[in-house]
C-alpha cells in the first residue's frame, strides 16, 4: 500500500512541519531505531496538538474589563440560553446601559453579536464535521432549525448545506 502524499486541509492552509513529520513517520516505518521512531512520534503528536488546538476566540478589543467579562461569558456559553439581563449582570451594568456600551464597543447589539458568533461556529462545524445540520444548529444554540437556516443564510449568503458543499 502506498503512502498518500496529497494532503488537502478542510480549513486554512497546510502546516509544512506537520506534513514533513507525517511523511517522515510514514516512510521510516520499522527500519529506524526505536528511540528515533518514539521521538518522531512524540514530536508529531505535540505539533499536531498545537496545530489542531482551537484558535483563540476572535473577540473585539474592549478596554472596559466589565465588557471583557461579558464577552468571555458569551463565548463560554454561546450555545446556551443567553439573556440580556444575565450578560448585563456579568458586566455589572443595567441592561439598557450594557446594550449601549456593548454596541459602541463591538459595533453590534448583544443579540446581533451572539447570532454572528453562533453562525461563525456553525460554519466551522459544517466544514470540519459530518454532523447533520440539525445537530449543528442545536450545538450552536438553536432549537429551531429553520431559524438557524434563516440566520445562517442572512450572515453568509448561502444555506448551511450549500456552505458545507462549497
Amino acid at each position: 500500500a502506498g503512502v498518500a502524499t496529497d494532503f488537502r486541509p478542510l480549513i486554512g492552509t497546510l502546516d509544512p512541519l506537520l506534513v514533513q513529520l507525517v511523511k517522515s513517520s510514514a516512510t521510516t516505518g520499522e527500519t529506524a531505531p526505536l528511540l528515533y521512531r518514539q521521538t518522531m512520534a512524540r514530536a508529531l503528536v505535540a505539533h499536531l496538538g498545537q496545530v489542531a488546538s482551537p484558535p483563540p476566540v476572535d473577540r473585539p478589543a474592549v478596554g472596559d474589563p466589565r465588557l471583557a467579562r461579558a464577552l468571555a461569558y458569551i463565548h463560554d456559553r454561546l450555545a446556551g440560553d443567553l439573556s440580556l439581563d444575565t450578560m448585563a449582570a456579568e458586566a455589572a451594568m443595567s441592561p439598557f446601559h450594557f446594550s449601549r456600551v456593548f454596541k459602541a464597543a463591538t459595533g453590534h447589539s448583544p443579540l446581533r453579536y451572539v447570532i454572528a458568533e453562533r453562525v461563525k461556529l456553525a460554519g466551522v462545524l459544517l466544514r470540519t464535521t459530518k454532523l447533520p445540520v440539525a445537530e449543528i444548529a442545536y450545538r450552536v444554540g438553536y432549537e429551531d432549525v429553520s431559524r438557524f437556516g434563516e440566520h445562517f443564510r442572512r450572515d453568509t449568503g448561502t444555506t448551511p448545506a450549500a456552505f458545507r458543499a462549497g
